[in-house]
């Protein structure tokens, strides 16, 4: 993928016609899809494949999916970061929500990845803008915090051990930003 192409005042160019219809066509075409899922879910087409594919549990999921595929598919078409971030963001608690649906894992151990979506969402930023470094302290610092989380929500490890492990990670993440904002101050 390519450098977005900027103006000189480091606005985003217009998009070209054929990429406006681009990513009119996705839209709608993700969009209609969606609707029809529901309709056919509601009416019960899928109960007998998918036992758990209820209109009441399979909506949220599938509207963040939705939407997810949207965004994302419009900031990949006209190179737009801020799309990107937006459909990453949507993304991960459409995962969250049909893992919660269809596997064993419940909220309580899937919250980290809620803690983990400015992480993620900045990884695909970096990867629409081929810039990971402006990145690289969001998605280490949001993925430090998620980690630590994981450690209490998947492997079972007492709250007074993540407790500090996370006060740790904070302090040193808030160290680092103090001794950055004083190294560019005294330059």
């Amino acid at each position: 993928m390519s450098e977005p192409e900027t103006k000189s005042d480091g606005r985003l160019a217009e998009l070209s016609k054929a990429k406006k219809t681009a990513v009119f066509i996705t839209i709608a075409a993700a969009l209609f899809l969606y609707g029809l899922s529901m309709l056919l879910c509601g009416l019960g087409v899928f109960s007998n494949a998918f036992p758990t594919c209820t209109l009441a549990g399979i909506w949220l999921p599938s509207a963040f999916f939705t939407l997810a595929f949207c965004f994302l598919a419009s900031g990949l078409i006209g190179k737009n970061p801020v799309s990107g971030w937006i459909g990453s963001a949507f993304l991960l608690p459409g995962i969250v929500g049909f893992l919660a649906l269809v596997s064993t894992l419940s909220y309580a151990q899937l919250y980290p990845l809620y803690i983990a979506i400015p992480s993620a969402a900045s990884l695909v930023t970096g990867m629409i803008r081929l810039k990971f470094k402006p990145h690289l302290r969001t998605i280490i610092f949001f993925g430090g915090i998620a980690g630590i989380f994981s450690l209490q929500s998947f492997l079972k490890v007492p709250w007074f051990v993540v407790g500090p492990a996370l006060a740790g990670f904070v302090a040193m993440s808030a160290g680092y930003v103090i001794y950055k904002v004083y190294k560019y101050r005294n330059e």
